[in-house]
């Protein structure tokens, strides 16, 4: 059984197309959800281990939250991978007829390349390929909808080369409707280091720079209205890498949310992130006091620690207006296994998901999609989504071998999922 999906990381890898710039370059989805884990995990390269502990201690005293409850949903679940129903069998699924290829085949010796990368709320499609082979330059297309043309986008100007390859600017959507540009390379020209935030159309482009001195630097940040938050590398313990939280407007100074961080998410309108003493802190995007989250925790499980979080996929941490799921590590420490749970603001258990090693949460429209290791050696891999109004688990795609090409995501109504026939994204109208 894995302790952890370094194994995992490092597979896919190794199937990502090589580029002379960025060896750990998968996709821009794994560029875009691996945010900033530095030392600890670069394109699923192992822990980097020191010899000293960190005191785990929040920035600022907490105080405990209690919203609401979301009435519509279902609380208190506990399903299990074996109840799981053929997604095509739900009432209003509806999967959409994509004809541009979802997997780009890039010759002997290099493997595919998944070209579907981003499904937005209202179901537009980003995808990238490499018309000219992939050592060339990297094409970017959005997709309003199945059948029609690329969007006409304006592209940042190129910041320069990486290797003799040029620089190109990658979108990605934004929860708000815009895109948000990263590069596809590092880029080392002065004055150069930062993103973009445009329209859908490439319009009313604003350079954000990212580069605020003293080693800490935005990355590949998360952004809400005209503000951004990353994290930033502190320092590695035995027990995993401690980061710290930091916000700044697009123009103004820079503020450090949180200490000893272990990983952070941001979305919706929401801030949030686990300390490296295990506990969930929130606050929301337009400020205001921290508030911890108690965590729903299943009798036999643990808050998972920092070295499992920063191992648990590419992004353990999802977040919407309404829910959180993260992973807890259950049974004895030399046989653990992780399972899943989502739950409300007020710590309030929706579901409780087992039978499978879990990971890669991301919650959509009143549903939670996540990937799963199925027992019986671990070695095949599947994805899922949950509706949280129904209570019902339905399973995207026939197990496969892993690594799959992509990662499962919901945005909306909409998720977008690899498997072993490729690309596939779907609307759902049940709930």
């Amino acid at each position: 059984m894995p302790r952890n999906l370094t194994d995992l990381m490092e597979a896919a890898v190794s199937a990502a197309p090589p580029e002379p710039h960025h060896a750990s370059d998968i996709t821009q989805l794994a560029e875009r959800r691996q945010r900033r884990r530095t030392t600890f995990v670069t394109g699923g390269a192992a822990l980097a281990v020191a010899v000293v502990a960190v005191v785990t201690v929040g920035l600022t005293q907490h105080h405990p939250s209690s919203p609401e409850p979301i009435g519509r949903y279902q609380y208190g679940r506990s399903v299990d991978a074996s109840s799981a129903v053929p997604a095509s069998s739900l009432p209003g699924y509806r999967p959409e007829p994509w004809t541009i290829p979802s997997v780009q085949h890039l010759g002997p010796g290099r493997g595919a390349a998944p070209t579907y990368q981003q499904v937005d709320a209202q179901g537009r499609l980003i995808v990238q390929d490499w018309p000219n082979g992939p050592d060339r330059v990297r094409r970017t297309r959005i997709f309003d909808g199945p059948g029609r043309g690329p969007r006409a986008v304006q592209q940042p100007p190129s910041p320069g080369s990486n290797a003799g390859t040029p620089t190109v600017w990658l979108p990605s959507f934004l929860d708000d409707g815009r895109l948000l540009w990263h590069t596809s390379a590092p880029t080392t020209r002065p004055g150069s280091t930062g993103f973009h935030v445009t329209d859908l159309d490439g319009g009313h482009d604003v350079f954000v720079h990212s580069d605020f001195g003293d080693g800490i630097s935005a990355g590949q940040p998360w952004i809400a209205g005209d503000r951004m938050w990353f994290t930033s590398y502190d320092g590695d313990t035995l027990k995993g890498t401690s980061h710290s939280l930091y916000t700044a407007p697009f123009s103004g100074p820079l503020t450090k949310v949180a200490s000893h961080v272990a990983v952070a998410q941001v979305a919706d309108g929401r801030v949030v992130w686990v300390t490296t003493a295990g506990h969930l802190v929130t606050e929301t995007a337009a400020g205001g006091p921290q508030q911890d989250v108690r965590v729903p925790l299943t009798e036999g499980c643990r808050m998972s620690s920092t070295l499992d979080l920063q191992n648990a996929g590419a992004e353990p941490l999802a977040v919407s207006d309404s829910a959180i799921a993260l992973p807890e590590t259950c049974g004895p420490e030399n046989d653990s296994r992780q399972e899943l749970l989502a739950f409300d603001w007020s710590g309030r258990l929706l579901v409780h998901v087992t039978g499978l090693y879990s990971f890669n949460p991301s919650l959509g429209h009143d549903a939670l999609v996540f990937q799963g290791l199925v027992p019986s050696g671990y070695q095949k891999e599947a994805s899922f989504r949950y509706d949280l109004v129904t209570g019902t688990l339905a399973a995207l795609s026939p197990v496969a071998t892993y690594p799959l090409l992509q990662y499962p995501q919901a945005a909306g109504r909409y998720v977008l999922w690899y498997d072993r026939a490729g690309g596939h994204a779907a609307e759902f109208t049940g709930s």
